[in-house]
């Protein structure tokens, strides 16, 4: 980690003669105000708005050039230049005899000016292409955008239709006639329903199997209590048991 105020010097620092009191602009046709002040601020007018910065550009290079050399110079036994983006916060540093392969690395910074390198660097390749060779690049780059919005309106449709298509599933699973009983019968069937749209396909059809195995059970407990057993007596009529020996003992 780099403070800046290690580099820039302390607040109060700046004099007339450190900097050049002329405003300088740029080929984009935005002003840098180089005026000192009680702290190292500059400012950008874009579009007639002021955007006001406490550290010019230069500093926060200087910075991450120092952070980057203390944290990597000796490990890869390089010394490195770099160059700041501090749109994207991405920092290129570069092997100062090669200047062709290097690394980008994100960083970021506090309030009190302090900087560090987040997360692992990558490597990348600086590469130097003819106008011809930097357009095609340019159109591919284009392309490629245009397939990929494309892809992705796709995919919403799609993910449309199976939304869609998942619904009517479901309401003709919940108009079968295998449910029907526990719509007319059944006060535990409303909560699924207000909450359909949060259940797949399979959890709904397992909650009104549930359900209707649970109304069956009662159902049957219902009937079973309703029937009442029913015990019967025969009683045999001996005077019609026939004799083995026919009529011969008989009065």
């Amino acid at each position: 980690m780099i403070d800046i105020n290690e580099i820039q010097g302390k607040e109060g620092d700046a004099t007339v003669d450190d900097v050049n009191m002329n405003a300088q602009t740029t080929e984009e046709g935005s002003t840098v105000d180089t005026t000192p002040s009680a702290v190292r601020a500059y400012s950008v007018v874009v579009d007639g708005e002021a955007h006001q910065f406490e550290l010019t550009l230069s500093d926060i290079q200087f910075a991450l050039n120092r952070l980057v050399n203390e944290t990597y110079g000796d490990a890869d036994d390089c010394y490195y230049d770099v160059e700041v983006y501090p749109e994207s916060s991405n920092v290129v540093m570069y092997s100062w005899w090669n200047g062709v392969e290097g690394y980008r690395q994100s960083f970021e910074s506090d309030d009190d000016g302090n900087y560090s390198l987040v997360g692992e660097r990558e490597a990348v390749k600086r590469v130097w292409l003819t106008d011809a060779e930097q357009q095609q690049i340019d159109m591919d780059r284009q392309s490629k955008a245009s397939l990929e919005a494309q892809l992705e309106e796709i995919k919403g449709q799609l993910a449309t239709y199976q939304a869609a298509e998942l619904s009517a599933r479901k309401q003709e699973l919940i108009a079968s006639e295998d449910y029907a009983v526990l719509f007319d019968s059944s006060e535990d069937v409303q909560p699924i329903l207000e909450n359909i749209d949060n259940y797949t396909y399979e959890e709904l059809e397992e909650k009104l199997n549930t359900l209707l195995l649970d109304y069956a059970k009662k159902q049957f407990a219902a009937n079973k209590q309703e029937q009442k057993p029913v015990v019967s007596f025969a009683v045999s009529d001996k005077s019609n048991k026939k004799s083995p020996y026919g009529g011969l003992f008989k009065d």
